[in-house]
């Protein structure tokens, strides 16, 4: 991913004709940025990390506390067996995120 980050950047940089440019990410991003910016500081004028990725692990456990409230509140039965069943991070594997992500994106 930091190769193709770092050949999209080299795109951009030579459509907008400008030697150095600004990298900006979010969430995930902000590491990836990191690694980017590591791999061809030439390449980037400046890097701006939002929504920092600290601690993955913590966030994705009160993440799930929240989302398993949230759902009993609701009486939100699907998404409340959904996460029981899956249970609390850190998991094995993606396919365990999916409940979360599913019952974060469902007002």
């Amino acid at each position: 991913m930091v190769h193709d980050g770092v050949e999209l950047a080299e795109l951009l940089s030579k459509r907008l004709q400008k030697d150095k440019i600004v990298l900006v990410g979010h969430s995930w991003v902000s590491p990836l940025g990191v690694f980017m910016v590591k791999a061809r500081p030439e390449l980037f004028h400046a890097f701006v990390g939002t929504g920092q990725v600290a601690d993955q692990t913590r966030n994705y456990v009160i993440a799930h506390a929240a989302l398993v409230e949230k759902a009993s509140r609701e009486g939100n039965a699907r998404a409340l067996q959904e996460l029981n069943e899956v249970g609390p991070p850190p998991y094995r594997d993606g396919r365990h995120y999916r409940p979360s992500r599913l019952a974060n994106s469902v007002s």
